[in-house]
């Protein structure tokens, strides 16, 4: 399965895994350029047969809209202890991968306010 990765941060070990339990043996490819519209994905996009995706909720509707019958992932991730301490005392927290999501349908209404 090809997978194109829309985000910053390197897709990690546990995303991986999980989208591997999921569908397989998955060939990733990552875009971490500002998107500022689906069209600048061009070939990359063609190639995936799933995208995931960390943007923005109006860059997420348009690329759900641009994307046709692909399938559109979202990586929800919770914080776990680490048994550490902060310099200040507190405790220490890592972000975990928990689960991916698929995004059926989004729809976005919006009005301008000035």
């Amino acid at each position: 399965m090809h997978f194109l990765w829309i985000s910053r941060h390197l897709l990690n070990e546990d995303q991986k895994n999980s989208l591997e339990r999921i569908f397989g043996q998955v060939e990733v490819r990552q875009w971490d350029g500002t998107l500022e519209h689906p069209r600048q994905l061009g070939e990359d996009l063609e190639w995936a047969d799933v995208v995931g995706a960390v943007l923005p909720l109006g860059m997420m509707a348009e690329l759900k809209g641009a994307m046709g019958e692909k399938r559109l992932l979202m990586s929800r991730s919770g914080r776990k202890e680490t048994g550490g301490y902060e310099k200040n005392g507190e405790k220490e927290y890592r972000f975990v991968h928990l689960y991916w999501e698929e995004i059926k349908r989004l729809e976005l209404e919006v009005d301008i306010l000035q």
